[in-house]
C-alpha cells in the first residue's frame, strides 16, 4: 500500500491487465504503475498513473473517471484512452478510441483567478491526441499515430466508390473515421475518384 493509497505496479515484461473495481480495464504497460485510494468506485473514481496505460472505462455518469498523468488530468464518463506519462519526459500524450475525454492541465495559466476555466482543456474524440507541453503549459491537439475506423466493419465494407465526387468520398472518410477533412473545394471540384475502404488502412 503506499502513501497516497493502493499501488499497482508492473515489474514485468509483459502488458499486466488490471480490472478495478468499477468494471473498468486497465492495461498496464511494463515499468507503470498506478496508485489509487482504497475507497475507489464508493465516492468517486480517480488514481494516478506513472508511466503508460490503456483505459477502457465503464460508464457511469454520476462519477466521473479522472486520471491524474504528471501535470495532465483525463476526465470521462465512460470511454477508451491511452495516456503516456514517461518519468523522463515532461511532456504527456493521451489518445483516445472512443467516447469523448477531457483534458486539462493541472496548472493554472499565469492569470491566478479563483476558476478552472483559465487551465489550458481540450475535448478530445475517437481519433485525436493531445501532447501536454510541460515547460510551455500548452496542451497541442493532433490525430493519433493510426487512426481507426469508428464505424462498423459492415459499414466499412458499403465504402465503394465508382467515378464519385471527391467531395462524396471525403465526405464518407470523416463519417468513417469522425475527423474533419479540409481540403481546397474549388481545386477540386472536378475531381473524381474510383476506390473501396475495406482493404485500406
Amino acid at each position: 500500500v503506499a502513501q497516497r493509497g493502493i499501488e499497482l505496479k508492473n515489474t514485468t515484461f509483459s502488458d499486466q491487465k488490471i480490472t478495478l473495481a468499477d468494471g473498468s480495464r486497465v492495461v498496464l504497460k511494463p515499468g507503470s504503475s498506478l496508485i489509487y485510494n482504497k475507497n475507489f468506485n464508493k465516492t468517486k473514481r480517480e488514481l494516478h498513473l506513472h508511466g503508460e496505460a490503456f483505459f477502457d472505462v465503464t460508464k457511469n455518469p454520476q462519477k466521473p473517471f479522472i486520471v491524474h498523468a504528471g501535470k495532465l488530468t483525463a476526465e470521462v464518463l465512460g470511454t477508451s484512452f491511452s495516456i503516456k506519462n514517461a518519468e523522463d519526459s515532461k511532456n504527456v500524450l493521451v489518445d483516445v478510441l472512443s467516447g469523448k475525454v477531457s483534458v486539462y492541465a493541472e496548472k493554472k495559466a499565469s492569470i491566478a483567478t479563483n476558476s478552472t476555466s483559465d487551465r489550458p482543456r481540450v475535448i478530445l474524440t475517437p481519433n485525436q491526441r493531445v501532447k501536454y507541453l510541460s515547460a510551455e503549459n500548452r496542451l497541442v491537439k493532433s490525430i493519433v499515430e493510426a487512426p481507426k475506423f469508428v464505424i462498423s466493419k459492415a459499414e466499412v465494407q458499403k465504402l465503394s466508390f465508382v467515378d464519385a465526387p471527391i467531395s462524396q468520398v471525403f465526405d464518407a472518410i470523416e463519417t468513417a473515421y469522425g475527423l474533419e477533412i479540409i481540403y481546397d473545394e474549388v481545386v477540386m471540384r472536378g475531381c473524381t475518384m474510383t476506390t473501396s475502404f475495406d482493404e485500406e488502412n
